[in-house]
Parts: C-alpha cells; structure tokens; sequence
C-alpha cells in the first residue's frame, strides 16, 4: 500500500511540474481601450489582435521638446536606439512634468536614469531586474519582463500587450 501511494505523491508531483512549463505556450493580448501611443525609433512587434486596440505614431527626440508633442497621446516609447539620448539633461524636465507615460524598451539601465538629471546613461543606476519594458508615469515606476528572460517574438509580443494593460491602467 505504501508503495502505491508514494507512486500517487510522485505522479502528482510530476503532473503538477509539468504544468509549470506551460507558461511559454499563453499568449497574452490586449482587448482594452484604444492607445494612441507616439514611438520614437521603430514601431514594436505586436500580436496582430492587439492592433485593433493600440495605434502608433512616429515621433523623434526633438519633437519630445515641443510643447504639446504628447497631445493625444497615452504614452510614448523609446526604443533602445534612442535612450542614451533621451537621457541627456534637456529631458529630464519632460519625463517629470508631462501628462503622458514613457515607456523605456531594453535600457540597460533603470528608468530612474531618465529622471536624474546628474546620472548620465553610461553610469545609469543598472537595470539587473531584467525589466524589458519600463514605464514612467507621474512619479509611478511600471514594467514587464519576457518569459524566461528570451527575447523571442511570442514573449516580446506578449510584454507589449501587458505594458499596454499597465498603460491603461495608469492614465486615465
């Protein structure tokens, strides 16, 4: 008897484990309200359902400096290219002040960086979290990881759609 049930405990354990790997098979996808969502650099990789329910808009760093750039927009991302730039000085002011969340993508260092006018991009405060994604929206700090740290399609996809969730949910 004790040996069927220690087989029990063990088919049990086994099936529960195996469950654990299913995570790479979900995908996640937004079905919130409409984002109007200004991209500086490239537009992301999205899954093609989230298209119904966000809309990109090209901008570049100088238009960051115009008044009224955010106008329509929920947010603003900032791809890897461009963050050593947009760390400079002459933005600071603009990730702290304007009514709209930046989204910070693969930075190797934390969002904090953005904020600090005396912490250049190369000495930034390490991002060692892992965060894909980082968000930035009146002093409240946001972001997403892909699944197992890989950066393929399927888990880049579904960082998008849940840092379109945290968007929605954060500006109103």
């Amino acid at each position: 008897m004790k040996k069927y049930v220690l087989s029990f405990c063990f088919f049990c354990i086994m099936f529960s484990l195996s469950a654990c790997g299913k995570n790479e098979d979900i995908i996640n996808h937004y079905e919130g309200r409409e984002l109007v969502i200004g991209v500086i650099g490239e537009f992301p990789m999205i899954h093609d359902a989230d298209k119904n329910h966000a809309t990109f808009k090209p901008l570049d760093t100088n238009q960051l400096l115009e008044k009224g750039f955010e106008d329509g927009l929920d947010a603003v991302f900032i791809n890897k290219k461009f963050l050593d730039t947009v760390a400079e000085n002459k933005y600071t002011d603009i990730f702290n002040d304007t009514d709209v969340a930046f989204v910070f993508i693969d930075s190797v260092v934390m969002s904090q960086t953005f904020l600090d006018k005396d912490v250049p991009y190369n000495k930034g405060f390490p991002n060692d979290s892992g965060w894909y994604l980082q968000g930035y929206y009146n002093d409240d700090k946001f972001a997403t990881t892909l699944y197992n740290d890989q950066p393929t399609d399927k888990n880049i996809k579904n960082a998008y759609a849940r840092m379109f969730e945290l968007i929605e949910d954060k500006v109103k």
